[in-house]
């Protein structure tokens, strides 16, 4: 805005716009960004916005925040990952860290944070999983390198932008490694080779051949030397390859028994062994042997011909000929032409030259030299011969080239490098060592030479303008006998540079040119010529003219010069009367890349003549003289002035007319005219006076007239009087017009007219374009005449001129007076903040009272009118953060905490008070800003475990590895400080016991195989620690007790309710035993209750300890006995378990578990009293066996039936259940996931709970348990087709009716290596491929089954409810179980002869069904 008031344009602009990137709208304002921005290069900008009117400019801060966007996908730092694992790594371990997968991402906030998970389709059987904040990969399930040796898993990080969502992926590659279970077999287990004694060490005598049925490194062969090799043989550890060592000698020994051996590269090796018979067969085997390996002789390079140089000497160990006779010959030389030049006598083995040798060609020559046997086959040995040539000074320097051309500037350095010259020479030594000298062209000594390297450099100062040119002669000489030498030639330019200073010519002395003119001098003459000269060359020497001296009014400079001649001419016609003299100052300046100038001053005296008129200031004058005038009164001095000089100027005066009675005189001289005579206003009341003025001593000659009226009047004689000479007052901005600011008074001693007086404002009263902004109103009231703005104007100074009103204006008298005005400012303006928003980051940890940042706010007025109060009017940080209500400064004044809230918003207003008419007390507020506080994290809590103490139990002799107990905390933080890993600080709490616990999931596991310990409890320490253990890190401890379990201490509780019902109320039953006899309870395992009469399925045994804590022992079966009767005694209603006052069990009784399948006795009450509870319990378990089974059908079917109808239709539900199946013996059986089979039963007497997890469409998660208990049944009839056997069962059911139907088969497998078949559940599709292509349909269920090939037979037993709408029109519902023989189906793999690992994989897919299947 502008407060000038009128509507002035606005402009507006920007400047510090770095780069360019924005620009803002010269009319309206608004600023656009013109290129796009990156928040990831920079994030702020400030920009300083101008505006102006053209008189006045304003700025202001812009500051631009850039906010960030999600336009960055994350990227991980490695796209292939390659991990190594054991086949039997346990679950939690971590196989990629974070290291190696965590991603970045360039964005902030939650653009940046990253989720992982895996994806696609190969992570088979869920074997891995991946932490979603670290994207850490471990191990989730068993692995089984027989049926699985590599995984490829797809792991996927994406970004949580929004609405865009980015993302990257790394394929991680893990291979599993084998376990070592085989010994290595030779095969054959004995060898037997001849060989002659010249066969040569490394010779193969025999490869020996083994193999390993495990795999990788478990199968990878090592072989080995046990003995009987003497030192003389030796076997490759990876081939088997055995070789000679050496050379065999058959006269030292003629026969060998090698014994080998292999061993694979398991972690504990396993071995086996073989022998190796070696028979040596005699040959020629003494070989000639030289008597020097090396032969060396240096010679000079001129060497007669045919000198022998040396003679050459071998020996044969052979006695008999022509196995020791020999013969010597030249195999090879580098170079070769050394065959030409030299020779070596077969016979006796003289070496001699046979041409001239030239050291600068060959220096040397190596030659290799034989000595061969006669024998059969012939046996030879080498050597070597080394002949060194010296060389003679034979060859002088060569300069190349030969001529150096070099410019150099005659600035440069002393020391500088100008070149450097450089000759070779052939030959070697002092011969080939070059020394330079300068011959000749550097009488003054401007240059050296370095002797050694050649380099010639500035040792004095050059001059151009004294030598511009060298030419230096250099001799290079060697340092061999002859000194022979060559000569090369450096011309040396020397370059200008402008060290000279221009020169005028004539010189321009000091004081400088002084020229005289006649004022007719005419524009355009030439006033003088100027000329200088320069040392320097070319563009140094070129010189320019200028007249720097600015032409001003007060020295105006009017000529012009030529700038490449000097030539000066006049730019006007000269006038003394205007300018007697110039002066200016003239500039010469070469042309060098660093200009040098000289300067001259010049003085131009204008010449008079007489060409003015002498002329009065005023023609004619009237002039009231008192009549009281004295004698010699002065009644005028009015002069003539004429604009020349000296005589031309000198004007004389005389009255010509009015003075006939010689009232008046006049000066001739100064032209005065006085009184000389009395007056009498009475007689006469005026006078006319003529006055003429002649310059009458010049030529031509000039006059002029002037007229005086002289009046005979009274006297004026007093000054009017202000009443003070300063008025001083203060006004504010807001005074309204008309107002009265000062009442002037003054008084004048005269009498009449004289003493009437007029007031008037002389100056002080106008601004701009403002004429006035107070007048004068009935003479003495001055008063407001225009809006007053404190921010335009803060003070005038008024002054005022009071004036008699004597009737001669000329003769009035007036005096002044200063009225001060002070302006007052008003609060007028609202403070606005100086940025839109603000943004702070805290740490939770800030200190109370902690000063984090301020705001700022400014206001245009004044004073009090710009004292700001800063508040807070709202937020969700009110409260949490105070403000300085003076500066504007932000405080914490409440503590933080990152886990209550994240994040803070303010709304700040600054604001002051109004204090104009009217509106005093009123507060003026600016527009309302955010300010966000953004708190980051600490870690400031403590891992908390979910339990205060944690209980475990050991079976005796039970197989290692057991499961001890899973531990878990959780910590408050935010990830990475909420990430918890655990570590036992205990692992061995007893001798030969181990422990370890997953660091990431908190299971707790011991390899150790208890047999008998004698010590029972074992204490456990396991420390949590958060932000996975970097610093900083805090840490929790918990204790876990695991108690060693004795089988013989276990005890049955049973309850009336079935297995499955027992499991889900497990928990309630836990708590119910530990109030019953106020021990610790450990439950070993729930199964249906046997009686002697065979199971009862309506009741469940749940098999537990009773571990008294105090003295941490396992309580005997009788003690146990003795306490449940005393207290089901006391209390009959303990028998009850009730969750929410709900009975949902009811505790019959106590028994001692005679064997795993076994009845025993029970004990509700003393054996000498039969309580009602046990009668009752015995009467209802036989009617209940005797009607059972003929009511079970009756029973299920009339559940079926009472289920409500489907109210609407289900999506799309997936379940994934994967289980064991059984095979004998039972020390086969293997863990999968949550599913445990102890080994000790078979099919209907181990049942376990099975987590299984449904997932729809819509993302709704639901954990269901479903009970694992197989059942027996013989396999159907199979019938045959091309595809392979079919079982097939049907069920006909009503129209329109819901049915639940039970399929219910067995396959046996004969066992051999690669047998099995995929089984497959369908309705009413028969195939799995068919079921494939199927959009939408009924439900099916299939499992793939490989044979053990360790045992003769395994069955598989599979049951299933399925309940199904029969909506056809016959009601039928036909269910076919289909196997799939290996050679009838392509995606099944064949399973290798070392299969042991046994595991179904069953999928269940349903569209339609209310209900989920339900496995039993």
């Amino acid at each position: 805005i502008d407060r000038d008031g009128k509507s002035q344009p606005i402009y507006f602009g920007l400047s510090l716009n770095v780069d360019n990137k924005f620009r803002i709208d010269p009319l309206s304002g608004d600023i656009h960004a013109v290129v796009p921005l990156d928040r990831e290069k920079q994030d702020f900008y400030s920009l300083t916005a101008v505006a102006t009117d053209g008189l006045h400019n304003s700025t202001a801060i812009v500051s631009i925040t850039v906010l960030d966007i999600n336009d960055n996908a994350p990227k991980l730092p490695f796209s292939q990952i390659s991990r190594t694992i054991s086949e039997n790594t346990a679950n939690g371990t971590v196989v990629v860290p974070p290291s190696l997968i965590q991603g970045t991402d360039a964005d902030i906030g939650l653009n940046s944070l990253l989720t992982y998970e895996i994806i696609g389709a190969g992570n088979v059987g869920d074997a891995f999983e991946c932490d979603n904040a670290t994207g850490e990969v471990t191990v989730s399930g068993n692995l089984d390198y027989e049926t699985r040796n590599r995984y490829e898993i797809l792991v996927q990080v994406q970004d949580n932008g929004s609405p865009v969502v980015f993302s990257s992926s790394a394929t991680v590659t893990v291979s599993i490694l084998d376990q070592n279970d085989n010994s290595p077999i030779f095969s054959p287990d004995a060898y037997t080779h001849s060989m002659k004694e010249d066969i040569n060490g490394g010779t193969t005598v025999v490869k020996a051949m083994a193999s390993d049925r495990d795999s990788g490194s478990n199968a990878r062969l090592t072989f080995g030397m046990v003995g009987g090799d003497q030192g003389q043989f030796r076997i490759e550890a990876d081939t088997g390859l055995v070789h000679t060592v050496s050379r065999l000698d058959y006269e030292t020994q003629n026969y060998y028994e090698l014994n080998i051996s292999v061993h694979d590269n398991g972690a504990t090796w396993r071995y086996g062994y073989a022998t190796v018979n070696v028979t040596v067969e005699d040959v020629n085997d003494w070989t000639p042997t030289f008597s020097s390996r090396l032969y060396s002789r240096t010679v000079l390079e001129n060497i007669s011909v045919t000198t022998t140089l040396f003679t050459v000497n071998a020996t044969d160990g052979d006695g008999t000929s022509p196995n020791n006779k020999f013969f010597y010959t030249l195999m090879n030389c580098t170079p070769v032409i050394g065959l030409k030049q030299f020779f070596l006598h077969p016979d006796n083995g003289d070496f001699y030259t046979t041409t001239t040798l030239d050291r600068e060609r060959w220096d040397g020559y190596d030659f290799l030299i034989t000595a061969t046997d006669r024998g059969k086959p012939a046996l030879s040995s080498t050597s070597q011969i080394s002949v060194t040539v010296l060389g003679v000074d034979d060859n002088p320097p060569v300069f190349a080239p030969d001529y150096f051309g070099r410019l150099v500037s005659e600035g440069a350095n002393i020391g500088d490098n100008i070149v450097t010259v450089s000759a070779t020479d052939a030959d070697v030594g002092m011969g080939g060592a070059i020394r330079y000298s300068l011959d000749a062209g550097d009488p003054k000594g401007h240059f050296t030479l370095d002797a050694v390297t050649g380099l010639v450099s500035l040792s004095k100062s050059i001059d151009r303008e004294t030598d511009d040119y060298y030419v230096l002669d250099i001799k290079a000489t060697d340092q061999g006998p002859s000194h022979l030498t060559a000569t090369a030639q450096v011309v040396i330019n020397v370059t200008d540079v402008n060290d000279n200073i221009p020169e005028f010519v004539p010189a321009c002395n000091g004081s400088g040119i002084t020229l005289s003119r006649y004022e007719t001098f005419q524009k355009g003459w030439s006033l003088v010529k100027l000329s200088a000269s320069d040392r320097d060359i070319n563009d140094n020497a070129l010189l320019y003219y200028r007249i720097t001296t600015a032409s001003t009014a007060l020295n105006p400079v009017p000529f012009f010069i030529d700038t490449i001649n000097g030539n000066i001419t006049t730019l006007a016609t000269f006038d003394r009367e205007r300018n007697d003299e110039y002066k200016f100052t003239v500039e010469v300046r070469d042309n060098g890349a660093s200009p040098l100038s000289s300067f001259c001053n010049i003085l131009v005296k204008v010449v008079d003549v007489n060409d003015n008129p002498p002329i009065f200031a005023t023609p004619s004058v009237i002039i009231n003289v008192p009549e009281d005038a004295q004698r010699g009164y002065i009644v005028s001095s009015n002069t003539a002035t004429d604009a020349d000089i000296g005589t031309n100027s000198i004007v004389t005066y005389n009255i010509t007319a009015g003075n006939d009675d010689g009232t008046f005189s006049i000066d001739s001289t100064t032209g005065r005219v006085s009184l000389v005579g009395g007056l009498d206003r009475e007689n006469i009341a005026s006078y006319f006076l003529s006055v003429v003025g002649t310059n009458d001593r010049a030529t031509p000659e000039f006059n002029a007239t002037y007229n005086i009226l002289v009046r005979v009047a009274d006297i004026n004689d007093k000054t009017p009087v202000f009443s003070q000479s300063v008025y001083t007052t203060s006004i504010t901005e807001f005074t309204p017009i008309g107002t009265v600011v000062v009442r002037l008074t003054a008084s004048d001693g005269d009498l009449g007219q004289n003493s009437v007086l007029s007031y008037s404002i002389v100056s002080g009263n106008t601004d701009g374009n403002i004429l006035s902004f107070f007048e004068l109103r009935n003479d003495t009231n001055l008063v407001v005449a225009h809006t007053l703005d404190f921010e335009v104007r803060k003070s005038f100074n008024l002054v005022i001129r009071v004036t008699d009103n004597a009737p001669d204006t000329s003769k009035r008298l007036s005096s002044t007076a200063v009225v001060i005005i002070n302006i007052v400012d008003e609060n007028d303006n609202a403070p606005h903040f100086v940025a839109s928003s603000y943004s702070f980051t805290l740490s939770e940890s800030v200190d109370v009272l902690t000063e984090f940042g301020g705001v700022m706010a400014v206001d245009s007025d004044t004073g009090k009118g710009r004292a700001i109060t800063y508040s807070i009017e709202g937020g969700s940080g009110v409260g949490v953060f105070g403000i300085e209500p003076d500066n504007g400064t932000l405080t914490v004044i409440s503590p933080l905490d990152y886990e209550t809230a994240k994040s803070y918003t303010l709304q700040l207003v600054a604001s002051n008070v109004l204090a104009g008419p009217g509106q005093q007390g009123q507060v003026l507020k600016s527009l309302p800003i955010t300010a966000t506080i953004m708190v980051t994290d600490v870690n400031d809590n403590y891992p908390v475990f979910g339990e205060t103490i944690y209980y475990a139990g050991i079976p005796l002799r039970s197989a290692p590895p057991h499961r001890v107990v899973t531990v878990s905390a959780t910590d408050r933080d935010s990830p990475p400080y909420s990430t918890i890993r655990y570590r036992l600080l205990t692992p061995e709490p007893a001798p030969g016991t181990q422990f370890s616990i997953n660091s990431r999931t908190g299971l707790i596991t011991s390899d150790t195989y208890y047999v008998d310990f004698t010590q029972h409890v074992l204490d456990l320490t396991v420390q949590a620690y958060d932000n996975m253990g970097n610093s900083p890190s805090l840490t929790t401890d918990v204790a876990v007790t695991v108690y060693l379990l004795d089988p013989s201490f276990q005890l049955v509780f049973i309850f009336d309710q079935n297995v499955t019902s027992a499991r889900e109320n497990i928990n309630v039953i836990e708590k119910w035993i530990m109030n019953l006899t106020n021990a610790v309870v450990h439950i070993a395992g729930v199964r249906t209750h046997l009686e002697e009469n065979g199971v009862n399925s309506t009741h469940s045994d749940v098999y537990v300890y009773i571990i008294n804590p105090i003295i941490n022992q396992v309580v005997p079966i009788h003690t146990v006995f003795t306490a449940v009767r005393d207290r089901l005694d006391r209390d009959t209603g303990d028998r009850e378990l009730r969750i929410f006052g709900e009975t949902i069990l009811k505790f019959v009784g106590v028994m001692e578990p005679v064997s795993p399948l076994g009845a025993g006795d029970v004990f509700p009450n003393p054996p000498t009293q039969k309580s009602v509870l046990e009668e009752t319990y015995f009467v209802a378990l036989l009617t209940v066996g005797i009607i059972l089974f003929l009511v079970l059908l009756f029973i299920i079917l009339a559940i079926c039936c009472l289920r409500r109808r489907r109210k609407e239709r289900q999506q799309h539900q997936q379940m994934l259940w994967r289980s064991n199946f059984f095979a004998t013996p039972p020390d086969s059986m293997a863990s999968i996931d949550n599913f445990q089979h102890d080994g000790n039963s078979l099919a209907g007497d181990d049942q376990e709970l099975i987590d299984v997890t449904r997932q729809s469409k819509k993302k709704k998660k639901k954990s269901d348990q479903f009970q694992a208990n197989p059942i027996w049944v013989q396999p159907y009839a199979p019938w045959e087709d091309e595809e392979g056997s079919h079982r097939q069962h049907r069920h006909h059911g009503d129209d329109d009716e819901e049915e639940e139907v039970t399929v219910r088969t067995t396959y046996e497998s004969s066992g051999q290596q690669g047998g099995g078949g995929r089984f497959a559940f369908s309705n009413p599709v028969t195939t799995v491929e068919e079921y494939e292509e199927e959009e939408e349909g009924p439900s099916a269920i299939s499992m793939d089954m490989r044979a053990n090939p360790l045992y003769e037979s395994q069955e598989i037993k599979m049951d299933m409810f399925y309940t199904s709408d029969s909506d056809d029109d016959d009601g039928d519902t036909a269910f076919n179980v289909n196997q799939f023989n290996d050679n009838s189906t392509d995606d099944l793999d064949q399973m290798g002869s070392d299969a042991q690992l046994l595991e179904a994989t069953i999928e269940l897919e349903e569209t339609e069904a209310e209900d989920p299947m339900t496995l039993i």
